[in-house]
């Protein structure tokens, strides 16, 4: 399956925007910061990806950082696809709660595959995956990129 990632232009290699290292020093909606974990967001589309980005780009209006964008294409086979009835309560609130980055640290501890695919809370329709980089079958292989990303001036 393709996942598209967007990241700050300074990670302009494919070990450095997927190390997963911001996930160990702060929350996400489906980790905790935690020395022992790392994870990737990637989203389904770009427009999905950009979208991930805009919401957590403050002070409003918004400045754009430079950017760069990824394509990773992810064996199905390493994909792990819970039911929506599955999901915490309350994993598509505005702020994430504890019960999400639970649900998400349960996945990410136990390497059962390399990444678990969820809907996005932003829109009614897309799907996130939350990418294991420690997995042992996780490949740099898999990534295309980086192109250059601009947002677009009117979004701000």
């Amino acid at each position: 399956m393709i996942f598209y990632r967007i990241a700050r232009a300074r990670f302009d290699r494919p070990a450095t925007a997927f190390s997963g290292e911001a996930a160990a020093k702060y929350d996400h909606r489906w980790s905790h910061a935690a020395s022992d974990i790392r994870a990737v967001y990637c989203s389904d589309t770009l427009a999905l990806a950009s979208l991930e980005c805009l919401v957590h780009i403050r002070p409003q209006p918004r400045i754009f950082p430079a950017s760069v964008y990824y394509v990773v294409d992810i064996p199905d086979s390493l994909l792990e696809r819970p039911e929506r009835r599955a999901l915490p309560k309350g994993w598509d609130t505005e702020v994430a709660g504890n019960a999400s980055r639970d649900f998400g640290m349960e996945f990410l501890r136990s390497r059962r595959a390399v990444g678990l695919v969820i809907p996005t809370a932003i829109l009614p329709l897309g799907e996130n995956v939350l990418l294991n980089p420690l997995h042992p079958k996780f490949s740099l292989a898999w990534i295309t990129g980086p192109s250059p990303y601009r947002f677009d001036q009117r979004l701000k």
